[in-house]
């Protein structure tokens, strides 16, 4: 049976495991950080953080008990001399190779959607890699429109090759 549900604080390791395993994804792309030396346990700590905030949402997809893939996204509040208050952010989406294709990723972005909605955000925004035709379509089908192309330049220096192990 699968299931949808906010993540907690007993989903860390699996979580943990499938953002390390998104972050070797992008080593070949060019959207990737660089990690420092302490990622692993800034990353756990991070993640215990994100999970006991109010401003963060993590959406687990799991079935007998495995976690299959998650979804992660804040709310921003704006300056006052906006209307628009609360955006909502999404920041990442991954699911395990193995389980993908079987409508695991759309369930996460209706839940985290549905919970954008509940909390009365106005617009949600996400990033997807010029490259990353597959996501483009994605996002396009759950009625998220192109507004603008992301840039990046780095400042000094070549870039960082990193190493997840």
């Amino acid at each position: 049976m699968v299931n949808i549900r906010k993540a907690d604080i007993k989903d860390i390791n699996p979580l943990f495991a499938l953002w390390k395993e998104l972050i070797i994804s992008h080593m070949g792309k060019r959207v990737v950080y660089p990690l420092s030396g302490v990622w692993r346990e800034e990353k756990t700590k991070e993640l215990q953080w994100a999970i006991e905030s109010e401003r963060i949402i993590i959406y687990i997809v799991e079935s007998n008990d495995i976690i299959l893939g998650y979804i992660r996204g804040s709310v921003r509040r704006n300056p006052p001399l906006y209307d628009i208050v609360y955006e909502g952010n999404i920041e990442e989406i991954y699911i395990n190779p193995k389980f993908r294709r079987q409508g695991y990723a759309t369930l996460l972005a209706n839940a985290i959607i549905k919970e954008f909605e509940k909390r009365e955000i106005a617009f949600i925004n996400l990033h997807v890699g010029i490259g990353n035709k597959g996501a483009q379509v994605f996002w396009k089908d759950l009625g998220f429109d192109t507004i603008s192309f992301y840039k990046r330049r780095r400042i000094g220096g070549e870039n960082d090759e990193s190493t997840v192990e």
